[in-house]
């Protein structure tokens, strides 16, 4: 409830202060589980996803926001929960791959951090790995937009990409999967 309270305030706030065009579709297949994973380049870059999306998205999101039990509360109730970026934080991995397996999708920056450009090097395995392990497909977002008020905020969804891993590859067969969905989600 408070989810969908929040993301109609944010709705509407959103598109008195910016025009929202989204380009491409997100059909979501009866049984199919989802990993929407998107470019970061703004602290509102999670609530305009969580506005274009029909369904509800749960964000992995930087632990450090979670410090302050006001802010907290507000971004547990937003379905959000926290990953510690500094190391392979596996109950956060865990916990993505949980919501998946109840059918819920699970929303990650794949660069893992706000970038202003493309770097193929900057792709995260982890939303491969959680796709794979959860048994989900992703789908790539891009996000085009310099959030200036009454500015363009572009948003191109992609077509659903199917993780397949090759085990004989090991880890590598992740990051090079997560480098093709960073140009995907980059260049279409």
């Amino acid at each position: 409830m408070f989810y969908t309270i929040i993301r109609g305030i944010v709705g509407v706030i959103l598109h008195i202060f910016f025009r929202i065009r989204v380009i491409g579709e997100f059909n979501p297949v009866e049984g199919e589980r989802y990993v929407i994973a998107s470019n970061h380049r703004n602290l509102l870059d999670p609530l305009v996803l969580g506005v274009i999306f029909k369904q509800k998205i749960s964000f992995m999101a930087k632990q450090e926001l979670f410090e302050n039990k006001i802010l907290a509360k507000i971004i547990y109730g937003l379905n959000a929960f926290p990953v510690n970026r500094t190391g392979n934080d596996i109950a956060a991995l865990k916990k993505a791959v949980k919501l998946l397996k109840e059918g819920k999708n699970v929303g990650i920056f794949i660069e893992g951090t706000r970038v202003n450009s493309y770097d193929p090097q900057n792709a995260k395995a982890g939303p491969i790995l959680i796709a794979n392990m959860g048994k989900a497909k992703i789908i790539p977002v891009f996000i085009e937009s310099n959030y200036k008020l009454f500015s363009k905020i572009n948003i191109y969804i992609r077509d659903p990409y199917d993780v397949v891993i090759n085990k004989a590859s090991g880890d590598d067969s992740y990051q090079e999967q997560a480098r093709k969905v960073l140009n995907i989600i980059y260049n279409g």
